[in-house]
């Protein structure tokens, strides 16, 4: 059995800094909503590995009452992508730790327009994946297994300002990737107040050979060399998208339908433009 490979673009051998991250709240449009990222102690870590213990806690507050029931805010890199060359890969993985519950926006960019004469960013297509990771139950504080979501490429969906892009014709440019963003949305009321998830590492993967730059997968300072090993004597093999939160995935299924509502609010759709979403 071939080891699954990683590289880390954000946290593990990659260390989190706050100064990588930006916000892109809707107060640029008048809304009330805020976001931060902060580098605090894992809550996934595993005393003998330092190095693998920190984590980017994303959180804020989202208001939808100054907007009419529209509402988001959002954390994007300012880092320079250029060096990540992951078309070789097969998707992203996210470490998730502590979390509230609620649903977030994972949003990668594959191209970016020039800006507009009045300084603002024009739409372009956004490639995204939505996640929600139950919040831990009581007694479960502390440390913990985390949650792997592991979103290949064409797990991606593609949106323009808010409304899934029908009939695309190309996948994600994986050698290409511009930007990446997590985001709090309202969804039209669905959820709003305080928000709160840990993220412990956001990064490339490859399920087979050997990639150049990557390392074999390391999961909460435990090494999954030899879990892959066991899974390979008892002749077992996890599917290929074992590493996916089936929570996740019944989860976004019957909800799928709200991406495509997000375009009728004209609210949203002019928000939506504030950031290049």
């Amino acid at each position: 059995m071939a080891f699954t490979c990683r590289k880390c673009l954000f946290g593990g051998e990659a260390p989190w800094s706050k100064q990588d991250w930006t916000s892109c709240d809707d107060r640029i449009r008048g809304g009330s909503s805020t976001s931060q990222i902060s580098i605090k102690p894992s809550t996934v870590h595993h005393p003998s590995t330092p190095a693998y213990s920190s984590s980017a806690f994303f959180h804020g507050h989202l208001d939808i009452t100054t907007l009419g029931g529209a509402g988001f805010a959002s954390q994007r890199n300012t880092t320079n992508t250029l060096g990540w060359h992951l078309e070789k890969f097969d998707g992203l993985e996210l470490i998730i730790g502590k979390s509230d519950g609620k649903r977030y926006s994972f949003i990668l960019k594959d191209e970016m327009l020039p800006k507009r004469p009045d300084g603002r960013e024009q739409s372009s297509l956004n490639w995204e994946f939505e996640f929600v990771v139950p919040s831990p139950k009581e007694g479960e504080e502390g440390m913990r297994a985390g949650t792997v979501l592991r979103v290949k490429w064409c797990d991606f969906v593609p949106t323009y300002r808010g409304k899934p892009k029908e009939g695309l014709s190309r996948r994600i440019a994986a050698n290409n990737i511009k930007r990446v963003t997590l985001m709090m949305r309202s969804f039209f009321g669905m959820q709003s107040g305080d928000f709160e998830v840990e993220v412990k590492s956001i990064a490339a993967f490859k399920e087979g050979d050997q990639v150049d730059g990557a390392a074999p997968v390391r999961q909460d300072g435990e090494d999954m060399t030899e879990k892959l090993r066991e899974q390979e004597q008892r002749e077992q093999p996890p599917p290929a998208e074992s590493m996916v939160s089936k929570t996740t995935k019944e989860a976004d299924e019957p909800k799928r339908p709200h991406l495509r509502g997000r375009a009728k609010n004209p609210i949203l759709r002019f928000l939506s433009s504030c950031c290049g979403f």
